[in-house]
């Protein structure tokens, strides 16, 4: 009777802690499937509706599993070639949104007079969302499209702030870019903020036209699917194997 409780004991705890390591994995899961979402990318603000700033929540499993963004229509597009980022930029702050893409507290903002600020998540992962930002350097290119037009910057600095920093987010006398994103998966107050400063605004091949753009975001985002495969796979044979050690453990009779 006691190595029965002491089995079961052992094996709750155990699914506990591989169902707390899995969430991660659930979450990238999710935001693979939520990648589906079908994504128009227009030149005008009159063609979204009114700008909503939601207030901005780590995400939690739960908002994975309720999220639902059949379509989604965005205002353009950011590219962070040496991070690997490629997102569209939705006008104001839904959570739904920012499953998929990046949001723009400020959208009626000109890149080319004023500083504009885009936000995304953090999710643990480089390779989702604004995952792989902290991984930027100073003089790294940053690629945007906006409204129509295309707008090319450098990074000029890279750096950890407290949310009650604001500052970051101020009008400008001159043009520059800020993104701003979480440090943590987990409900923290620090933001990595990373600043640019814009220095050209001509025909850019990454952007050629909005065609192009709208082929490019209508499509599936790139995804590391098959790495998220084989990490799903350890898990389970971790579990499976982990499990099997205690039960012959635990199933051991008493010298």
């Amino acid at each position: 009777m006691n190595r029965l409780v002491l089995r079961t004991v052992l094996l709750g705890a155990l699914l506990v802690a591989i169902a707390l390591m899995g969430v991660d994995k659930i979450k990238e899961w999710l935001l693979l499937y939520h990648q589906n979402t079908e994504i128009t990318i227009t030149s005008s603000l009159t063609n979204t509706s009114q700008p909503v700033v939601e207030e901005i929540q780590p995400l939690q499993l739960s908002s994975f599993l309720s999220a639902k963004v059949p379509k989604a229509t965005g205002i353009g597009a950011i590219e962070v070639p040496s991070a690997d980022i490629r997102l569209p930029v939705f006008s104001g702050l839904k959570n739904e949104e920012l499953l998929i893409g990046a949001g723009t507290i400020f959208p009626e903002r000109e890149p080319a007079k004023n500083n504009l600020v885009i936000l995304g998540h953090y999710v643990g992962s480089q390779h989702f969302l604004f995952g792989s930002l902290n991984q930027v350097k100073v003089g790294d290119s940053v690629f945007l499209n906006y409204l129509g037009n295309n707008y090319e910057y450098k990074i000029v600095e890279k750096k950890v702030i407290d949310e009650r920093d604001i500052q970051v987010m101020q009008e400008t006398k001159t043009p520059e870019l800020t993104l701003l994103t979480c440090d943590s998966t987990n409900a923290t107050s620090n933001r990595i903020c990373v600043k640019a400063s814009l220095v050209n605004t001509k025909e850019l091949s990454i952007f050629p036209n909005d065609k192009t753009m709208n082929k490019r975001y209508l499509t599936k985002p790139k995804a590391p699917s098959n790495q998220l495969i084989v990490s799903s796979i350890g898990l389970i044979f971790l579990l499976i194997l982990f499990s099997w050690f205690i039960w012959m453990m635990t199933g051991r009779k008493k010298d």
